[in-house]
Formats: C-alpha cells, structure tokens, sequence
C-alpha cells in the first residue's frame, strides 16, 4: 500500500482535498478510518464527508451498507462502521484489543486519513501508528506544519 503525506497550508482544504481523493475509495465501498487530535477536527471531516456523500446522511453507506458513518471517541464507540472517525487520544486509551476489534469487524482493511500528522512522532500517537502499520494499512497523513519549530520532522 502507498502511504502519502499532504503538506498544504491552513485553511487550504486538506480535508476537502482528502475527502475528494476518497470519492474512488468509497464508491468502492472501501472502509475508511479518519484519524484527528480534536472533536473539531472530526467534525469539520465528517461534514464534509456528508456534504460530498450524501448517502452517509441517509445512514445508508455509500454502497448502501450500514454502519455508514461511526465514531471512535469519548462518547462512542461505532465499531465497524464503513466510514469511523476516531480520536487519536481514545486510540492511545483504549486497549489495543478494541482498535483491532473495529479493524476485524470490517471486510476488507480501511484507507487511513490522519489530520495533524506531524504529531504521529509523539510516543502515544506513534503507537497506534505502528499497529495500522502492522497491518500494512496505507495512509494519508495531513498537515499544515511538517516540521516542529525546533526544525525536527
């Protein structure tokens, strides 16, 4: 799988960007795990996400498979969804086991889009990273800031 790294700077449209290049993906009916630090972050995707798929609106999937749109955070935890925004910091708290669970439960292995990526090279966010690696999941990482003020990537 290719793993690619979208550097465009804020307010650009890194997520529009990213939510276009999942057109294919999901048309596919290909499962897609977004990734983000803030419930911000995960909302502006997932209104995106409806806005360009509107049957993720109708609950439906874009193949008409359901779950179509879940979430993996403090509040829910949608696993199997096609479509599973999740926060970072409920990825590095829950036990493994569950991130694999949510994986399992899918037919085939998502997409992986991570917004903020430049913080993948902290130790808790590095961890999930090297269990979606383990499993050869390629992923998009997106940022505005590639590299931290002290010039380390």
């Amino acid at each position: 799988p290719e793993n690619v790294f979208l550097h465009m700077p804020t307010g650009a449209g890194k997520t529009f960007t990213a939510v276009d290049a999942l057109a294919e993906v999901l048309d596919a009916g290909r499962p897609v795990l977004w990734i983000a630090h803030s419930s911000t972050l995960l909302d502006g995707a997932e209104k995106a996400l409806r806005a360009r798929f509107p049957a993720l609106s109708q609950g439906q999937g874009v193949t008409g498979l359901v779950p179509a749109l879940g979430r993996l955070d403090g509040g829910r935890k949608d696993t199997g969804a096609r479509v599973c925004l999740a926060m970072v910091q409920t990825l590095c708290a829950l036990e493994q086991r569950t991130l694999l669970a949510h994986l399992d439960a899918l037919d085939e292995p998502p997409i992986v889009i991570w917004d903020e990526f430049h913080h993948a090279i902290a130790r808790t966010w590095g961890e999930v990273l090297d269990r979606l690696r383990a499993r050869g999941l390629p992923v998009l990482g997106l940022s505005a800031t590639p590299m931290r003020s002290s010039a380390e990537g």
